[in-house]
Protein backbone atom coordinates (compact mmCIF):
# COMPACT_ATOMS: atom_id res chain seq x y z
CA UNK A 1 0.00 0.00 0.00
CA UNK A 2 1.39 3.26 -1.46
CA UNK A 3 1.92 6.28 1.75
CA UNK A 4 -0.23 8.74 1.00
CA UNK A 5 0.30 12.59 1.18
CA UNK A 6 -3.05 14.59 0.89
CA UNK A 7 -3.87 16.79 -2.38
CA UNK A 8 -6.74 19.22 -1.77
CA UNK A 9 -8.86 21.18 -4.00
CA UNK A 10 -8.26 18.20 -6.99
CA UNK A 11 -8.75 19.53 -9.99
CA UNK A 12 -8.41 16.18 -11.31
CA UNK A 13 -8.95 13.20 -9.56
CA UNK A 14 -8.29 9.47 -10.04
CA UNK A 15 -10.29 6.20 -8.56
CA UNK A 16 -9.30 2.75 -9.43
CA UNK A 17 -8.23 3.50 -12.69
CA UNK A 18 -6.91 0.36 -14.56
CA UNK A 19 -5.57 -1.03 -17.82
CA UNK A 20 -4.72 -3.94 -19.25
CA UNK A 21 -3.65 -5.26 -22.93
CA UNK A 22 -3.46 -9.14 -23.71
CA UNK A 23 -1.13 -10.62 -21.07
CA UNK A 24 0.41 -7.29 -19.48
CA UNK A 25 -1.11 -5.04 -16.84
CA UNK A 26 -0.04 -1.99 -17.61
CA UNK A 27 -2.03 0.20 -14.78
CA UNK A 28 -3.52 -1.28 -11.58
CA UNK A 29 -6.24 0.31 -9.12
CA UNK A 30 -4.72 3.93 -9.58
CA UNK A 31 -5.76 6.26 -7.14
CA UNK A 32 -4.05 9.76 -7.15
CA UNK A 33 -5.58 13.57 -7.46
CA UNK A 34 -3.60 16.99 -8.55
CA UNK A 35 -4.65 20.34 -7.30
CA UNK A 36 -5.04 23.80 -8.59
CA UNK A 37 -1.72 24.88 -9.23
CA UNK A 38 0.49 22.25 -8.55
CA UNK A 39 3.05 20.41 -10.07
CA UNK A 40 2.74 16.16 -9.61
CA UNK A 41 5.99 14.45 -10.95
CA UNK A 42 5.26 10.72 -12.29
CA UNK A 43 8.42 9.02 -11.77
CA UNK A 44 8.91 4.97 -12.93
CA UNK A 45 11.11 2.62 -14.82
CA UNK A 46 10.61 2.18 -18.62
CA UNK A 47 7.46 -0.19 -18.66
CA UNK A 48 6.39 1.32 -14.99
CA UNK A 49 2.83 2.55 -16.36
CA UNK A 50 3.81 6.27 -16.37
CA UNK A 51 3.37 7.02 -20.09
CA UNK A 52 -0.46 5.04 -20.37
CA UNK A 53 -1.60 7.35 -17.55
CA UNK A 54 -0.47 10.60 -19.04
CA UNK A 55 -2.55 8.86 -22.33
CA UNK A 56 -5.74 7.75 -20.22
CA UNK A 57 -5.24 11.63 -18.97
CA UNK A 58 -5.05 12.80 -22.36
CA UNK A 59 -7.99 11.21 -24.07
CA UNK A 60 -5.16 9.14 -26.43
CA UNK A 61 -6.03 5.60 -24.81
CA UNK A 62 -9.25 5.03 -22.25
CA UNK A 63 -9.29 3.38 -18.62
CA UNK A 64 -10.66 0.05 -18.75
CA UNK A 65 -14.54 -0.32 -19.32
CA UNK A 66 -16.10 -0.36 -15.93
CA UNK A 67 -12.85 -0.11 -13.81
CA UNK A 68 -12.65 2.80 -12.24
CA UNK A 69 -13.88 6.44 -12.34
CA UNK A 70 -11.56 10.05 -13.92
CA UNK A 71 -13.28 13.20 -12.78
CA UNK A 72 -12.42 16.93 -13.65
CA UNK A 73 -13.59 19.53 -11.39
CA UNK A 74 -15.31 16.97 -9.22
CA UNK A 75 -17.38 15.56 -12.44
CA UNK A 76 -16.96 11.77 -14.02
CA UNK A 77 -15.72 12.02 -17.09
CA UNK A 78 -14.85 9.83 -19.76
CA UNK A 79 -12.75 10.31 -23.02
CA UNK A 80 -12.85 9.22 -26.56
CA UNK A 81 -10.31 11.73 -27.93
CA UNK A 82 -7.96 13.85 -27.23
CA UNK A 83 -10.49 16.70 -28.54
CA UNK A 84 -12.66 15.65 -25.20
CA UNK A 85 -9.54 16.09 -23.19
CA UNK A 86 -8.71 18.91 -24.03
CA UNK A 87 -12.50 20.40 -23.86
CA UNK A 88 -12.11 19.22 -20.35
CA UNK A 89 -8.73 21.25 -19.82
CA UNK A 90 -6.35 18.86 -20.00
CA UNK A 91 -3.59 19.17 -22.50
CA UNK A 92 -1.20 16.87 -23.03
CA UNK A 93 2.79 17.83 -24.61
CA UNK A 94 3.99 14.75 -25.86
CA UNK A 95 7.99 14.26 -25.92
CA UNK A 96 7.70 14.32 -29.44
CA UNK A 97 6.57 17.42 -30.33
CA UNK A 98 3.97 17.58 -33.41
CA UNK A 99 4.84 20.76 -34.24
CA UNK A 100 5.01 21.54 -38.36
CA UNK A 101 8.80 22.24 -39.02
CA UNK A 102 7.57 24.75 -42.06
CA UNK A 103 4.83 26.62 -40.34
CA UNK A 104 6.27 29.67 -38.73
CA UNK A 105 6.46 29.83 -34.95
CA UNK A 106 3.22 32.30 -34.69
CA UNK A 107 1.34 29.45 -36.92
CA UNK A 108 2.50 26.78 -34.56
CA UNK A 109 1.34 27.62 -31.68
CA UNK A 110 -2.72 29.04 -32.98
CA UNK A 111 -2.86 25.99 -35.43
CA UNK A 112 -6.26 24.96 -34.92
CA UNK A 113 -7.49 27.90 -33.49
CA UNK A 114 -6.56 30.61 -35.87
CA UNK A 115 -8.38 33.89 -35.80
CA UNK A 116 -10.47 34.27 -38.68
CA UNK A 117 -12.50 37.57 -40.10
CA UNK A 118 -14.99 37.94 -43.04
CA UNK A 119 -15.43 35.00 -45.42
CA UNK A 120 -13.20 32.73 -43.11
CA UNK A 121 -10.06 34.21 -43.94
CA UNK A 122 -7.32 33.92 -41.08
CA UNK A 123 -6.47 37.62 -39.35
CA UNK A 124 -3.16 37.09 -39.37
CA UNK A 125 -2.69 40.55 -37.38
CA UNK A 126 -4.58 38.88 -34.74
CA UNK A 127 -3.18 35.65 -35.10
CA UNK A 128 0.73 37.48 -34.63
CA UNK A 129 -0.48 39.55 -31.44
CA UNK A 130 -2.37 36.55 -29.82
CA UNK A 131 0.94 34.10 -30.45
CA UNK A 132 3.14 36.60 -28.95
CA UNK A 133 0.92 36.60 -25.65
CA UNK A 134 1.50 33.50 -25.49
CA UNK A 135 5.06 33.63 -26.50
CA UNK A 136 5.52 35.84 -23.52
CA UNK A 137 4.58 33.35 -21.13
CA UNK A 138 7.24 30.93 -21.77
CA UNK A 139 10.30 33.52 -22.82
CA UNK A 140 10.35 32.81 -26.49
CA UNK A 141 11.32 36.12 -27.91
CA UNK A 142 12.06 34.77 -31.27
CA UNK A 143 11.21 36.34 -34.88
CA UNK A 144 6.92 34.76 -34.64
CA UNK A 145 7.47 34.44 -38.13
CA UNK A 146 10.85 32.40 -38.73
CA UNK A 147 9.96 28.89 -39.12
CA UNK A 148 10.39 26.32 -36.58
CA UNK A 149 12.43 23.72 -38.28
CA UNK A 150 15.09 26.69 -37.58
CA UNK A 151 14.77 26.53 -34.39
CA UNK A 152 17.06 24.29 -31.31
CA UNK A 153 14.93 21.35 -29.61
CA UNK A 154 14.70 23.65 -26.72
CA UNK A 155 13.01 26.25 -28.54
CA UNK A 156 10.70 23.77 -30.54
CA UNK A 157 9.74 22.80 -26.78
CA UNK A 158 8.99 26.17 -25.70
CA UNK A 159 6.84 26.64 -28.79
CA UNK A 160 4.94 23.42 -28.14
CA UNK A 161 4.44 24.58 -24.44
CA UNK A 162 3.31 27.94 -26.13
CA UNK A 163 0.64 26.14 -28.17
CA UNK A 164 -0.54 24.21 -25.24
CA UNK A 165 -0.88 27.49 -23.39
CA UNK A 166 -3.39 29.00 -26.09
CA UNK A 167 -5.82 26.50 -25.43
CA UNK A 168 -6.22 27.71 -22.13
CA UNK A 169 -5.70 24.48 -20.38
CA UNK A 170 -6.26 23.95 -16.85
CA UNK A 171 -3.78 20.79 -16.51
CA UNK A 172 -0.63 20.56 -18.93
CA UNK A 173 0.61 16.76 -19.23
CA UNK A 174 4.15 16.82 -19.91
CA UNK A 175 5.79 13.46 -21.03
CA UNK A 176 9.93 13.45 -20.98
CA UNK A 177 9.84 17.52 -21.97
CA UNK A 178 13.31 17.79 -21.45
CA UNK A 179 14.65 14.07 -22.76
CA UNK A 180 16.19 15.34 -25.88
CA UNK A 181 17.26 18.48 -24.39
CA UNK A 182 20.78 19.89 -23.08
CA UNK A 183 21.14 21.33 -19.99
CA UNK A 184 20.69 24.95 -20.46
CA UNK A 185 17.53 24.22 -22.70
CA UNK A 186 16.35 21.96 -20.04
CA UNK A 187 16.51 24.31 -17.17
CA UNK A 188 14.50 26.93 -19.01
CA UNK A 189 11.56 24.53 -19.49
CA UNK A 190 11.30 23.55 -15.70
CA UNK A 191 11.69 27.49 -15.19
CA UNK A 192 8.30 28.10 -17.47
CA UNK A 193 6.98 24.86 -15.82
CA UNK A 194 7.78 26.24 -12.22
CA UNK A 195 6.44 30.15 -13.58
CA UNK A 196 3.02 28.33 -14.30
CA UNK A 197 1.63 27.38 -10.65
CA UNK A 198 1.39 30.75 -9.89
CA UNK A 199 -1.34 31.07 -12.75
CA UNK A 200 -2.99 28.52 -11.42
CA UNK A 201 -2.53 25.67 -14.29
CA UNK A 202 -1.89 22.36 -12.63
CA UNK A 203 1.52 19.74 -14.38
CA UNK A 204 1.18 16.34 -14.50
CA UNK A 205 5.11 15.88 -15.45
CA UNK A 206 6.43 12.39 -16.23
CA UNK A 207 10.28 12.35 -16.17
CA UNK A 208 13.08 9.93 -15.51
CA UNK A 209 15.65 12.93 -14.30
CA UNK A 210 15.41 12.70 -10.38
CA UNK A 211 17.00 16.43 -9.88
CA UNK A 212 14.20 17.88 -12.18
CA UNK A 213 11.12 16.26 -10.07
CA UNK A 214 12.62 17.19 -6.99
CA UNK A 215 13.19 20.72 -8.30
CA UNK A 216 10.28 21.65 -9.32
CA UNK A 217 7.55 19.25 -7.96
CA UNK A 218 5.10 19.38 -4.52
CA UNK A 219 4.30 15.66 -5.10
CA UNK A 220 6.37 13.35 -6.49
CA UNK A 221 4.44 9.07 -7.63
CA UNK A 222 6.00 6.54 -8.39
CA UNK A 223 5.23 3.64 -10.39
CA UNK A 224 6.21 0.19 -10.81
CA UNK A 225 4.55 -2.90 -12.70
CA UNK A 226 1.85 -0.27 -13.21
CA UNK A 227 0.92 -0.06 -9.13
CA UNK A 228 1.47 3.32 -7.20
CA UNK A 229 3.97 1.70 -4.91
CA UNK A 230 4.88 5.42 -3.38
CA UNK A 231 4.17 9.48 -2.92
CA UNK A 232 6.61 11.99 -1.84
CA UNK A 233 7.36 15.39 -1.30
CA UNK A 234 10.42 16.98 -2.94
CA UNK A 235 12.65 16.18 0.30
CA UNK A 236 12.69 12.62 -0.70
CA UNK A 237 15.87 11.59 -1.51
CA UNK A 238 17.15 10.02 -4.73
CA UNK A 239 17.63 6.68 -2.84
CA UNK A 240 14.75 7.01 -1.62
CA UNK A 241 13.13 7.33 -4.68
CA UNK A 242 15.22 4.68 -6.72
CA UNK A 243 14.37 2.73 -4.23
CA UNK A 244 10.75 2.52 -4.88
CA UNK A 245 11.12 2.42 -8.07
CA UNK A 246 13.18 -0.55 -8.09
CA UNK A 247 11.95 -2.75 -5.10
CA UNK A 248 12.81 -5.63 -3.66
CA UNK A 249 13.01 -7.47 -7.63
CA UNK A 250 16.58 -9.32 -8.32
CA UNK A 251 18.49 -9.14 -11.78
CA UNK A 252 17.25 -11.76 -13.69
CA UNK A 253 20.24 -12.68 -14.94
CA UNK A 254 22.61 -12.70 -11.93
CA UNK A 255 24.04 -16.09 -12.07
CA UNK A 256 25.05 -15.16 -15.66
CA UNK A 257 28.33 -13.64 -14.91
CA UNK A 258 31.62 -15.03 -14.41
CA UNK A 259 35.09 -14.27 -14.68
CA UNK A 260 35.51 -12.78 -18.45
CA UNK A 261 38.85 -13.75 -20.55
CA UNK A 262 39.51 -10.59 -21.96
CA UNK A 263 41.22 -10.39 -25.32
CA UNK A 264 42.80 -7.51 -27.92
CA UNK A 265 40.65 -4.48 -28.64
CA UNK A 266 38.39 -5.29 -31.22
CA UNK A 267 36.28 -2.17 -31.37
CA UNK A 268 37.68 1.18 -30.53
CA UNK A 269 36.02 4.73 -31.59
CA UNK A 270 38.11 7.79 -30.49
CA UNK A 271 36.08 11.80 -30.68
CA UNK A 272 32.45 9.86 -31.83
CA UNK A 273 29.95 12.43 -32.60
CA UNK A 274 26.62 12.64 -34.45
CA UNK A 275 24.81 15.65 -35.18
CA UNK A 276 21.08 16.36 -34.88
CA UNK A 277 19.47 16.36 -38.59
CA UNK A 278 16.94 18.76 -37.30
CA UNK A 279 19.65 21.19 -35.90
CA UNK A 280 23.59 20.78 -36.81
CA UNK A 281 24.12 22.95 -34.16
CA UNK A 282 23.18 20.66 -31.44
CA UNK A 283 25.13 17.03 -31.20
CA UNK A 284 22.87 13.62 -30.56
CA UNK A 285 26.54 12.26 -29.57
CA UNK A 286 29.71 14.21 -28.54
CA UNK A 287 33.19 13.26 -27.88
CA UNK A 288 32.70 9.68 -27.23
CA UNK A 289 36.07 7.47 -26.88
CA UNK A 290 35.20 3.86 -25.95
CA UNK A 291 36.90 0.74 -26.79
CA UNK A 292 35.22 -3.33 -26.80
CA UNK A 293 37.80 -6.03 -26.51
CA UNK A 294 37.32 -9.65 -27.43
CA UNK A 295 35.71 -11.89 -24.45
CA UNK A 296 33.80 -9.12 -23.01
CA UNK A 297 30.49 -7.98 -22.41
CA UNK A 298 30.08 -3.98 -21.61
CA UNK A 299 26.76 -2.72 -20.95
CA UNK A 300 25.40 1.18 -22.16
CA UNK A 301 23.35 2.59 -19.74
CA UNK A 302 21.15 5.93 -20.09
CA UNK A 303 17.76 7.14 -19.48
CA UNK A 304 15.69 7.97 -22.46
CA UNK A 305 17.10 10.99 -25.15
CA UNK A 306 20.61 10.04 -23.39
CA UNK A 307 22.27 8.77 -27.11
CA UNK A 308 22.45 5.41 -26.10
CA UNK A 309 20.46 3.79 -29.92
CA UNK A 310 22.52 6.98 -31.56
CA UNK A 311 25.57 5.83 -30.78
CA UNK A 312 25.06 2.34 -31.88
CA UNK A 313 24.16 3.39 -34.87
CA UNK A 314 26.91 5.48 -35.03
CA UNK A 315 29.24 3.10 -34.55
CA UNK A 316 27.63 0.78 -37.06
CA UNK A 317 27.69 3.60 -40.09
CA UNK A 318 24.21 4.12 -39.62
CA UNK A 319 24.26 7.93 -38.75
CA UNK A 320 25.95 10.16 -40.41
CA UNK A 321 29.58 10.58 -37.65
CA UNK A 322 32.67 12.53 -37.32
CA UNK A 323 35.71 11.35 -35.41
CA UNK A 324 37.49 7.46 -35.90
CA UNK A 325 35.83 3.75 -35.66
CA UNK A 326 38.19 1.08 -35.84
CA UNK A 327 37.67 -2.50 -35.90
CA UNK A 328 40.90 -4.65 -35.22
CA UNK A 329 42.96 -1.45 -35.55
CA UNK A 330 41.70 -0.32 -39.11
CA UNK A 331 39.32 2.46 -39.47
CA UNK A 332 36.07 1.93 -41.24
CA UNK A 333 34.25 4.16 -43.38
CA UNK A 334 30.98 5.68 -42.01
CA UNK A 335 29.06 2.90 -43.68
CA UNK A 336 26.62 0.05 -42.76
CA UNK A 337 28.66 -2.04 -45.43
CA UNK A 338 32.29 -1.23 -43.96
CA UNK A 339 30.88 -2.02 -40.42
CA UNK A 340 29.54 -5.79 -41.98
CA UNK A 341 32.48 -6.27 -43.87
CA UNK A 342 34.96 -5.50 -40.79
CA UNK A 343 32.87 -8.16 -38.70
CA UNK A 344 30.36 -5.43 -36.69
CA UNK A 345 26.75 -6.80 -36.47
CA UNK A 346 23.75 -4.76 -35.05
CA UNK A 347 20.36 -6.08 -33.75
CA UNK A 348 18.55 -3.10 -33.43
CA UNK A 349 15.88 -1.86 -30.63
CA UNK A 350 12.34 -2.56 -32.87
CA UNK A 351 13.15 -6.40 -34.34
CA UNK A 352 9.63 -5.80 -36.53
CA UNK A 353 10.56 -2.34 -38.22
CA UNK A 354 14.35 -2.44 -38.70
CA UNK A 355 15.23 -6.29 -38.21
CA UNK A 356 13.05 -8.97 -38.81
CA UNK A 357 12.08 -9.33 -42.73
CA UNK A 358 8.62 -10.52 -41.25
CA UNK A 359 7.34 -12.19 -44.57
CA UNK A 360 10.34 -14.55 -44.54
CA UNK A 361 11.04 -17.51 -43.24
CA UNK A 362 13.27 -18.04 -40.80
CA UNK A 363 16.39 -19.14 -43.30
CA UNK A 364 16.05 -16.18 -45.48
CA UNK A 365 15.83 -14.13 -42.33
CA UNK A 366 19.10 -15.66 -40.96
CA UNK A 367 21.07 -15.60 -44.36
CA UNK A 368 19.81 -11.87 -45.44
CA UNK A 369 23.52 -10.85 -44.37
CA UNK A 370 25.90 -13.52 -45.76
CA UNK A 371 24.07 -14.00 -49.45
CA UNK A 372 27.08 -13.28 -50.53
CA UNK A 373 28.54 -16.30 -49.82
CA UNK A 374 25.30 -18.48 -50.64
CA UNK A 375 25.53 -17.66 -53.91
CA UNK A 376 26.30 -19.76 -56.70
CA UNK A 377 26.46 -18.80 -60.94
CA UNK A 378 24.19 -15.88 -59.79
CA UNK A 379 21.71 -17.57 -57.73
CA UNK A 380 20.91 -18.29 -54.52
CA UNK A 381 22.17 -22.09 -53.22
CA UNK A 382 18.62 -23.34 -51.62
CA UNK A 383 20.52 -26.51 -49.84
CA UNK A 384 23.46 -24.52 -48.86
CA UNK A 385 20.80 -21.71 -47.08
CA UNK A 386 19.15 -24.30 -45.52
CA UNK A 387 22.25 -26.19 -44.39
CA UNK A 388 23.38 -22.89 -43.06
CA UNK A 389 20.57 -22.07 -41.54
CA UNK A 390 19.94 -25.11 -39.56
CA UNK A 391 23.60 -25.01 -38.24
CA UNK A 392 22.47 -21.90 -36.61
CA UNK A 393 19.00 -22.58 -35.35
CA UNK A 394 20.83 -26.03 -33.86
CA UNK A 395 23.72 -23.97 -31.89
CA UNK A 396 21.55 -21.26 -30.50
CA UNK A 397 18.67 -23.65 -29.76
CA UNK A 398 16.39 -21.80 -31.56
CA UNK A 399 12.45 -23.09 -31.62
CA UNK A 400 11.22 -23.88 -34.89
CA UNK A 401 9.54 -26.82 -36.41
CA UNK A 402 11.40 -25.79 -39.22
CA UNK A 403 14.16 -22.95 -40.56
CA UNK A 404 11.44 -23.03 -43.57
CA UNK A 405 8.88 -21.81 -41.08
CA UNK A 406 7.37 -18.23 -40.79
CA UNK A 407 9.42 -15.82 -38.41
CA UNK A 408 6.33 -14.58 -37.29
CA UNK A 409 5.01 -17.81 -36.03
CA UNK A 410 7.98 -18.12 -33.54
CA UNK A 411 7.76 -16.54 -30.25
CA UNK A 412 10.16 -13.24 -29.43
CA UNK A 413 12.37 -14.50 -27.86
CA UNK A 414 13.21 -16.82 -30.50
CA UNK A 415 12.59 -13.58 -32.99
CA UNK A 416 15.64 -12.55 -30.90
CA UNK A 417 17.87 -15.37 -31.59
CA UNK A 418 17.21 -15.30 -35.37
CA UNK A 419 18.70 -12.27 -35.33
CA UNK A 420 21.62 -13.08 -33.58
CA UNK A 421 21.81 -15.90 -35.59
CA UNK A 422 22.25 -13.60 -38.44
CA UNK A 423 25.67 -12.36 -37.67
CA UNK A 424 26.90 -15.01 -35.93
CA UNK A 425 27.00 -16.47 -39.45
CA UNK A 426 28.38 -13.53 -40.70
CA UNK A 427 31.08 -14.35 -38.52
CA UNK A 428 30.25 -11.06 -36.44
CA UNK A 429 32.70 -10.54 -33.94
CA UNK A 430 31.30 -7.22 -32.51
CA UNK A 431 28.12 -7.37 -31.61
CA UNK A 432 26.06 -4.15 -31.04
CA UNK A 433 22.48 -5.16 -29.08
CA UNK A 434 20.14 -2.19 -28.38
CA UNK A 435 17.62 -3.94 -26.08
CA UNK A 436 17.35 -7.51 -27.15
CA UNK A 437 15.52 -8.42 -24.58
CA UNK A 438 12.88 -6.06 -24.94
CA UNK A 439 9.11 -7.26 -25.40
CA UNK A 440 10.36 -10.85 -24.68
CA UNK A 441 9.11 -12.68 -21.37
CA UNK A 442 11.44 -13.21 -18.60
CA UNK A 443 12.29 -16.96 -19.20
CA UNK A 444 13.28 -16.01 -22.99
CA UNK A 445 15.26 -13.10 -21.72
CA UNK A 446 17.57 -14.71 -19.09
CA UNK A 447 18.32 -16.97 -22.60
CA UNK A 448 19.22 -14.28 -24.44
CA UNK A 449 21.73 -13.00 -21.47
CA UNK A 450 22.97 -16.47 -21.07
CA UNK A 451 23.62 -17.00 -24.59
CA UNK A 452 25.26 -13.35 -25.05
CA UNK A 453 28.22 -14.48 -22.23
CA UNK A 454 28.34 -17.53 -24.51
CA UNK A 455 29.44 -15.97 -27.15
CA UNK A 456 32.18 -13.47 -25.32
CA UNK A 457 33.68 -16.39 -23.83
CA UNK A 458 33.26 -19.50 -26.13
CA UNK A 459 33.71 -17.07 -29.64
CA UNK A 460 35.47 -14.17 -28.38
CA UNK A 461 32.76 -11.88 -29.28
CA UNK A 462 33.06 -8.11 -28.05
CA UNK A 463 29.44 -7.51 -27.30
CA UNK A 464 27.65 -3.68 -26.22
CA UNK A 465 24.36 -3.89 -24.80
CA UNK A 466 21.38 -1.81 -24.35
CA UNK A 467 18.48 -2.42 -22.37
CA UNK A 468 15.32 -0.45 -20.09
CA UNK A 469 16.26 -2.81 -17.27
CA UNK A 470 19.53 -2.18 -15.59
CA UNK A 471 18.93 -5.17 -13.47
CA UNK A 472 19.40 -7.58 -16.49
CA UNK A 473 22.71 -5.49 -16.97
CA UNK A 474 23.91 -6.10 -13.84
CA UNK A 475 23.64 -9.76 -13.95
CA UNK A 476 24.90 -10.16 -16.86
CA UNK A 477 28.00 -7.37 -18.22
CA UNK A 478 31.66 -6.51 -17.04
CA UNK A 479 31.72 -3.74 -17.29
CA UNK A 480 29.39 -0.36 -17.94
CA UNK A 481 29.53 2.80 -19.92
CA UNK A 482 27.03 5.48 -19.02
CA UNK A 483 25.69 8.08 -20.99
CA UNK A 484 23.91 11.42 -20.36
CA UNK A 485 22.95 14.31 -22.86
CA UNK A 486 24.79 12.72 -25.81
CA UNK A 487 28.56 12.11 -23.36
CA UNK A 488 30.00 9.45 -21.24
CA UNK A 489 29.90 10.64 -17.64
CA UNK A 490 30.69 7.26 -16.37
CA UNK A 491 33.24 3.97 -17.04
CA UNK A 492 32.37 1.57 -14.26
CA UNK A 493 33.52 -2.23 -13.65
CA UNK A 494 30.73 -4.77 -12.57
CA UNK A 495 32.19 -5.28 -9.36
CA UNK A 496 32.04 -1.58 -8.24
CA UNK A 497 28.54 -1.00 -8.92
CA UNK A 498 24.56 -1.88 -8.67
CA UNK A 499 21.38 -1.02 -10.63
CA UNK A 500 20.34 1.52 -8.18
CA UNK A 501 23.63 3.06 -8.78
CA UNK A 502 23.32 3.33 -12.21
CA UNK A 503 20.13 4.45 -12.40
CA UNK A 504 21.45 7.57 -9.88
CA UNK A 505 24.62 8.36 -12.45
CA UNK A 506 22.15 8.36 -15.65
CA UNK A 507 19.75 10.72 -14.01
CA UNK A 508 22.34 12.87 -12.67
CA UNK A 509 22.00 12.26 -9.02
CA UNK A 510 25.07 10.45 -8.28
CA UNK A 511 26.60 13.34 -6.11
CA UNK A 512 23.55 13.65 -4.15
CA UNK A 513 23.24 9.58 -3.46
CA UNK A 514 27.33 8.77 -2.91
CA UNK A 515 29.26 11.85 -2.75
CA UNK A 516 31.83 13.01 -5.70
CA UNK A 517 30.84 11.89 -9.22
CA UNK A 518 32.24 8.45 -10.43
CA UNK A 519 35.02 9.23 -12.43
CA UNK A 520 35.02 9.28 -16.66
CA UNK A 521 38.53 7.20 -17.07
CA UNK A 522 38.70 4.11 -19.14
CA UNK A 523 39.01 0.95 -16.89
CA UNK A 524 40.71 -1.03 -19.53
Amino acid sequence: MAEKLAAVTPVIRLRGISKSYPGVTALSGIDLAVSVGETLAIIGENGAGKSTLVKILSGVIAADEYDGVLEVNGEPVAFDSPRDALAAGLCLIPQETSLHPQLTIAENILLGALPTRGFGRVDWDRTRDLAATYAARVGLGEDLGRAVHQLSPGRRQLVAIARALGREPSVLLLDEPTASLDRPEADRVLEVVTGLRETGVSCVYVSHRLAEVRRIAQRIIVLRNGHLVAERGPEATPRDLIGKMLGTRSPVATSQRGAPKVGDVLLEAEGLAVADPRDPRRRLISGVDLNLRAGEVVGLVGLVGSGRTELLWALFGGLPRTGVVRVGGAAIAPDTRAAVAAGVGLVTEDRHSTGLFTQMDVAKNITAATLDRLRYLGRINQKAEVAAADGQVRALGIRTPSSRQAIGSLSGGNQQKTLLARWLLRDSRVLLLDEPARGIDIGARVEIYKELRQLAAERGCAILVTSAEPSELVGTCDRFIVLRHGGIVARIDADDTDEERLLAIASGAEGLLYGEPVGTNESR
